[in-house]
């Protein structure tokens, strides 16, 4: 779509660069090709998650979500409170222990055939975000330049970036409601969505548009992956005093008997990272408009990720900021 630009990340350039913060400052939402990913590297990707998506639930419940990692059924997941429960599935790596090669929770054989497999596709995602990144720092004029914010998501660190697949099942009955997943912005800094060719239920909030469909774009060529789509999330947003736009969007109910499958890397900070506005003379012109500004305090990403999915997943915590 027309409003969601298409900017090739395969070069660093100061064009780029500004293109790259334009779409984030007005859109919130922007294509990128040239990221490296090949063709069979995102459909093996998208193979593996159909492989454990239709496995008989007795065994996908198995491996229930906890912490923000293993599985979590239909109707788990509340992103927006004002509507029905979220008719999805979805499946959480921890995208720290994937690129650091070990594994802290409990996988089905599907995956852990493939740990190798899913290490290398979180560390290419990983560096992805990290490039987008560079881009954001060299185009808001930080000390630091291109390396200041992609400095706060060291690869493997203790953070909330986190590996997901998803699956919204045909819907052949009345289901109540009519979203898959409700209207929510995204908790960390960079999100990546990987759709299938002709998969369409996407849709952005735009400013004076209301809400806009955002369907999947086909490849440019035969090797290389279609342009992802990329987000912005709420903590790079805090950081920049809401300069860059943390969109709000949702997933549509499709056509019934219409199943689709997605992808999506959410990178986040390290967990001891400040929420604060970055040393920058373009956001130090907004400083005050960000979320913690509103609060009073300055929160790590760590405990912003917290307090965000335990208001998602009706989670409690107690006073250390586990689970319970």
């Amino acid at each position: 779509m027309d409003a969601v630009p298409v900017i090739d990340i395969s070069r660093f350039d100061e064009e780029r660069a500004e293109k790259v913060l334009d779409a984030a400052i007005n859109v919130g939402f922007l294509w990128i090709d040239g990221h490296g990913l090949s063709k069979d590297n995102v459909r093996s990707a998208f193979n593996l998650s159909r492989q454990f998506f239709t496995l008989d639930r007795e065994e996908k419940s198995k491996y229930p979500i906890q912490n923000n990692q293993g599985f979590a059924a239909l109707n788990v997941e509340e992103l927006d409170p004002s509507t029905p429960s979220d008719y999805k599935e979805s499946f959480n790596f921890g995208a720290d222990d994937l690129m650091n090669g070990t594994q802290n929770q409990p996988l089905p054989p599907v995956f852990t055939e493939q740990h190798d497999f899913l290490s290398s596709f979180a560390t290419s995602c990983h560096s992805i975000c990290l490039d987008i990144l560079k881009f954001f720092g060299h185009a808001l004029k930080v000390p630091g330049g291109p390396y200041f914010l992609a400095a706060s998501h060291q690869p493997g660190a203790s953070s909330g970036s986190t590996l997901r697949l998803l699956h919204y099942p045909a819907v052949e009955e009345e289901v109540q409601g009519d979203n898959r997943a409700g209207a929510h912005s995204d908790y960390g800094s960079i999100t990546l969505l990987f759709q299938q060719p002709g998969s369409s239920g996407l849709e952005i909030m735009l400013p004076g548009k209301g809400w806009v469909p955002v369907p999947a774009l086909p490849a440019n060529d035969t090797n290389s992956a279609p342009p992802i789509l990329v987000n912005i999330g709420d903590q790079l947003s805090y950081w920049t005093a809401g300069l860059l736009r943390s969109t709000i969007h949702r997933v549509r109910m499709p056509n019934r008997g219409q199943e689709r499958y997605s992808m999506v890397y959410f990178c986040h900070p390290n967990d001891d990272a400040l929420l604060e506005p970055v040393p920058s003379e373009i956001v130090r012109e907004r400083k005050g408009r960000g979320a913690n500004a509103a609060e009073g305090e300055v929160l790590t990403a760590g405990e912003h990720l917290r307090r965000r999915l335990a208001a998602t997943y009706g989670w409690k915590e107690n006073e250390d900021g586990q689970k319970q």
